[in-house]
């Protein structure tokens, strides 16, 4: 090839479409070529081929086609356009000295770069590092449960024309060997398969795809039926369409659905199993990995694998003969062989009993308690309701036990109708859960003019009658903790007791009229701007505009009085959080911190690293960032016993608890010092947080 001859070698007169040849050769060879450009490796090179199959596709892909392919980005896919057009390829931004790609047993990932021998030194360095190998490509090659190699993986049209044939002995051969090969076992399932021929090997009978699917769910702890599975998925796919023109999918709905046999000839085809195998991931939230039998390397179909985090485990599958069986790691299937033998019959009968006795002896879910619950409560009701009968019946005075059948359906109903006691609020930083906590209060708070005299009468404040509840002694009031602020010594907390003041009182109370006039004018008039709590500086530190705002973990209870109970880490706990970062340091031995793909795990580390000089220097401010370098594994603590707390630190942990409360004269007044108390001690550059 000259320099200035494109790759795909057209004729001179035509130079930007492919050979004219009938059959075009495999793209395998013009990848390979490829290979010479700066960050296309092995992976991204095995995603291109799977895109484009031939030469001929390849060479007529636009810059667009090759960014839409997976781990090619925009800058990737312009390289490559360019060189495929021109045949001119880049200079090498590599200027250094050659190294030797190696491979760390320990973590399962190649060495990072800059850790890297020469040729020279490869075998001295492999002496010092005996967990550590040359790399010969053995990341393309991993297998278990929860990996598969980016080599097995198929596409969805190969997966289309593998699962409309017959079943044979030798696919079943190489399913099982597929199998073995990830650790995984087929979940013993006795229903009779929906598809396949009657001439297919003798194999444990498999089901249907959606009862496959449901079976596999259970095992997760996803309650669902194939009923619901199939009735869902099939509502999903049917809003979809597809356009005559593009030929690409159109939703009618926000559902991430896969896409489904576009043949605009017949609109009532049913859809395919990928689209269903979509629709049912989409459903349960969860990727979904199909194993089969196909004599290609690529033998694994992974439905929505980057729709969902990498930590959700998928429901794995396999496919044969145009039946499914629900997997299992091989541990768990070894467990279940020995408490059930598989059953294999073509009798209905028999295929029904065996499925109901397997079933149970292989159930992994635990039973639902709460309608356990419930059953035991009506029960005992009823067993009392008969007592108080059969006494009326035989003893001259019948007995009345509505002492305790009546709590006994009380607690009954609850169960049933009642949403619990406490309600925990989940969400991304700055969705509202501050807020909506605030809310609640808000619209709970009683009138200041009731506030200071019901306290004066003696009250004992919520957290110290939580302090006290095993104690036999009474509990102080208010007023006898403001008087003498040792009382809870022998519980191990500290009160701090905020002074009142009036003109904070009144400023405070002016505060909370503006937001009781702001709601009142917002909802007669929504035009104007919605109520917010920052100004009032209302109980938890909401929406502060700097940073991340409620940070420490925080409970909030309905009470009596304004106060706050701090409880802290003990010691020891903050030790062993400290000692985390010494464990993912060994962990990642030479390897460089910058060269981690998985942010979740860099995020991970910088929050560990962080912790430990907070803990053992008491260093809040100018923390490291993953660019510099991290102290030797060495240099660390043996164990979490061995690390050294700073005496800030230990000067904050003195008392396990600290209670903040106000004086209990003005509502307002006493909450919000208890909201700046919080804020002040969620802030990022204070020890307390």
């Amino acid at each position: 090839l000259t320099a200035t001859r494109p790759l795909c070698v057209p004729p001179p007169s035509r130079p930007m479409m492919p050979p004219t040849s009938p059959i075009s050769p495999p793209s395998a060879d013009l990848v390979r070529r490829l290979g010479r450009i700066d960050q296309f490796g092995p992976k991204r090179q095995a995603s291109l081929q799977e895109a484009f199959k031939t030469e001929a596709e390849l060479c007529k892909a636009t810059e667009k086609d090759l960014r839409s392919v997976a781990k090619i980005g925009p800058g990737l896919a312009k390289v490559l356009y360019g060189v495929i057009a021109t045949g001119e390829f880049p200079p090498s931004k590599w200027r250094g000295e050659a190294r030797v790609a190696m491979w760390n047993t320990r973590t399962q990932k190649k060495v990072s770069t800059r850790s890297l021998p020469t040729e020279e030194g490869a075998e001295a360095w492999l002496e010092k590092r005996p967990h550590c190998e040359r790399y010969t490509g053995q990341d393309m090659t991993l297998r278990g449960p929860n990996l598969v190699s980016d080599a097995s993986v198929m596409g969805e049209a190969d997966y289309l024309m593998h699962c409309g044939q017959a079943g044979s002995a030798e696919e079943l051969a190489r399913l099982d060997q597929t199998l073995a090969d990830h650790k995984l076992a087929r979940r013993v399932v006795a229903v009779a398969a929906s598809g396949g021929s009657s001439s297919a090997p003798a194999a444990p009978p498999g089901s249907s795809l959606f009862d496959a699917v449901s079976q596999a769910a259970r095992r997760l702890e996803q309650e669902i039926s194939q009923n619901e599975i199939q009735s869902a998925a099939i509502s999903a796919v049917s809003r979809r369409c597809v356009d005559p023109i593009t030929g690409r999918a159109q939703r009618k709905s926000p559902s991430r659905v896969a896409i489904i046999d576009d043949d605009d000839d017949d609109d009532d085809a049913p859809p395919t199993p990928t689209a269903l195998l979509a629709a049912a991931s989409v459903l349960l939230s969860r990727p979904i990995w199909v194993f089969t039998g196909a004599a290609s390397e690529k033998n694994v179909l992974l439905v929505n694998p980057k729709h969902m985090p990498r930590t959700v485990e998928p429901l794995r599958l396999a496919e044969f003969g145009g039946s499914y069986h629900a997997l299992v790691p091989d541990d768990e299937a070894a467990a279940a062989a020995e408490r059930a033998e598989a059953v294999v019959s073509s009798d209905p009968e028999v295929l029904a009993d065996a499925e109901e006795a397997l079933l149970a002896a292989d159930e992994t879910q635990l039973p639902d308690l709460k309608d356990d619950l419930e059953t035991s409560l009506k029960d005992t009701v009823t067993t009392i309701s008969e007592t108080e009968r059969w006494s009326k019946e035989n003893i001259p005075e019948k007995l009345d036990l509505s002492s305790y059948s009546e709590p006994l359906e009380g607690y009954r109903r609850r169960l049933v109708d009642g949403a619990g006691l406490d309600a925990v609020c989940l969400g991304d930083n700055g969705v509202g859960k501050s807020t909506l906590v605030d809310v609640a209060i808000y619209n709970t708070l009683e009138d200041d003019n009731a506030y200071k005299p019901r306290l004066d009468q003696g009250y004992v404040l919520e957290a110290v009658n939580k302090l006290f509840s095993t104690a036999e002694a009474d509990p102080p009031t208010l007023a006898q903790l403001i008087a003498d602020k040792t009382l809870l010594s022998s519980k191990g907390t500290e009160v701090v007791v905020l002074e009142h003041d009036d003109a904070a009182a009144a400023e405070a109370g002016a505060d909370i009229a503006q937001l009781e006039n702001d709601f009142r004018s917002y909802a007669e008039s929504p035009g104007h701007m919605r109520p917010s709590f920052k100004k009032a500086h209302f109980l938890l530190p909401t929406g502060r505009d700097d940073h991340a705002t409620t940070a420490i973990h925080t409970f909030v209870r309905y009470g009596g009085g304004v106060h706050m109970l701090v409880s802290k880490y003990t010691v020891a706990e903050l030790k062993q959080q400290a000692f985390l970062f010494v464990a993912i340091r060994r962990e990642l031995g030479d390897d460089d911190p910058e060269d981690i793909e998985n942010e979740k795990q860099k995020d991970e580390l910088k929050e560990a690293w962080h912790t430990f000089l907070k803990v053992t220097q008491g260093q809040t401010t100018d923390l490291p960032e993953l660019s510099d370098e991290l102290p030797a594994a060495d240099e660390l603590p043996e164990s979490w016993s061995e690390v050294k707390v700073c005496d800030a630190v230990l000067k904050l942990t003195s008392s396990p608890h600290t209670l903040y409360c106000g004086e209990g004269r003005s509502l307002h007044h006493d909450r919000k010092q208890i909201h700046e108390v919080l804020e002040t001690m969620n802030d990022d550059e204070r020890l307390e947080r």
